[in-house]
């Protein structure tokens, strides 16, 4: 009989393949990649756009623009254009990030023929009527004033500000922004960002003909518009070290988070200190969750990442504890890093961390459209699945010493933003 109170021995992971990305082009160069992985005849098309926060000085116009651009058109309303999909059991999906947004059809193979057309007329003859932009500035304010009363809401966005400050990354919407949403400037800001030559195309599913695809979307956007959008220079101002107190009377707990500017994803030390940032505290047994939920009780969770965006890469440590711990959490948090400064981690423990991150890595393609998903942030870095084999590489060869390495160099918390809403 199997003795259930031993735990099994890790077992390595052996070679992991990664779904290739099958790149091809447009009459115009417009580049369209291609997954076909799975076996469910649904089909995820999804035009991305550099049309980001970081597209505008405005902060409300690449946000407002994505949203509500599947809101009417020259020739259908809202309503329309829905029950149109719908028919073909359809549906259109919007998503606007830092650097893109984009426009995302789902539909069953055998009636792509039938929905791309209402999918690229919505792309090309948006109409955004007023009364669509006026509800949802409507709803927006009113989820705002909800969101306020949040504790995590608002350390988020002290966060967010303070590491960077002035930048698009560290944009915040208020009611006024929201406000100032208008007709003309949408229908503006589509007409110069919303264009073949800025954007690119992301076809993921199983059964479908990769050339048909490609000969139906040169249709529509294999065009070229003799345009060229150009986007606004963004600089950084390096952020301050401080303490941030972000007061909310009557709350029971406190938001935390804390972390600091890392080095940018291109970096050689990069993908091993994803490594030592999820020994920290990117898993169920971090160092940060062993110290702060299993031995002092203080909350039922807590998270470090390690972001790597376009321009800039960043830690963020991030907790929810009890008002009356919240200075002690802060310590236990900073002596965490400092430890891993100081002391040698375990063979053992690095060999579990090591295992988690492959076992994590290989299910984020487990469909489809997660690997499309993974693959849209990847491109905007101007990575391609060779990049992948380089993470599981870094996470294979990161070794004890490249920890305490890594973490003298970097994991330095006496430089770090801390952020604590409530009280």
């Amino acid at each position: 009989m199997t003795d259930r109170s031993i735990m099994p021995a890790v077992q390595p992971l052996k070679e992991i393949k990664f779904p290739i990305l099958v790149k091809k082009s447009l009459n115009n160069n417009v580049p369209v990649f291609f997954i076909q992985q799975g076996k469910v005849p649904i089909t995820q098309i999804s035009v991305v756009f550099y049309a980001g926060n970081t597209a505008s000085t405005l902060k409300h116009l690449p946000v407002a623009t994505n949203a509500l651009i599947t809101e009417g058109t020259t020739q259908k309303n809202s309503q329309q254009i829905f029950e149109e999909l719908d028919f073909y059991g359809a549906y259109l999906q919007t998503y606007c990030a830092n650097e893109i947004a984009d426009v995302s059809l789902y539909a069953s193979v055998k009636h792509l023929d039938k929905v791309l057309p209402v999918f690229f007329e919505v792309l090309t003859q948006p109409s955004y009527p007023k009364h669509e932009i006026e509800l949802w500035k409507q709803r927006h304010i009113e989820q705002l004033k909800v969101n306020k009363q949040k504790t995590s809401y608002l350390a988020s966005n002290a966060f967010k500000q303070a590491i960077f400050p002035n930048h698009p990354y560290g944009y915040v919407l208020e009611e006024e922004d929201y406000l100032k949403v208008e007709q003309k400037d949408l229908q503006e800001f589509h007409q110069k960002a919303y264009i073949p030559e800025n954007s690119y195309i992301i076809v993921s599913g199983d059964e479908y003909n990769c050339e048909h695809i490609l000969d139906v979307i040169n249709q529509y956007w294999g065009h070229n518009t003799s345009s060229l959008f150009n986007k606004p220079n963004t600089s950084f101002s390096q952020p301050k070290k401080e303490y941030i107190h972000v007061p909310k009377p009557g709350a029971m707990q406190a938001t935390l988070r804390l972390g600091g500017l890392m080095p940018h994803h291109s970096h050689p030390d990069y993908l091993k200190l994803k490594v030592l940032v999820t020994l920290y505290g990117g898993y169920f047994g971090s160092r940060l969750m062993s110290n702060l939920r299993e031995e002092k009780g203080y909350t039922y969770g807590i998270y470090a990442s390690l972001t790597g965006l376009k321009q800039a890469s960043y830690i963020s440590i991030s907790t929810d504890v009890g008002i009356e711990v919240a200075e002690d959490a802060i310590t236990q948090i900073k002596a965490e890093a400092e430890k891993l400064q100081q002391e040698s981690v375990e063979a053992e423990e690095l060999e579990i961390v090591k295992n988690y991150m492959l076992g994590q890595l290989t299910g984020d393609f487990e469909t489809a459209f997660n690997t499309a998903d993974y693959y849209k942030s990847l491109i905007i870095l101007g990575h391609d699945h060779h990049y992948l084999e380089k993470s599981v590489q870094a996470i294979k060869n990161c070794t004890v010493e490249d920890i305490k390495q890594l973490a003298q160099l970097y994991l330095d918390p006496s430089e770090w933003i801390v952020v604590k809403a409530g009280g």
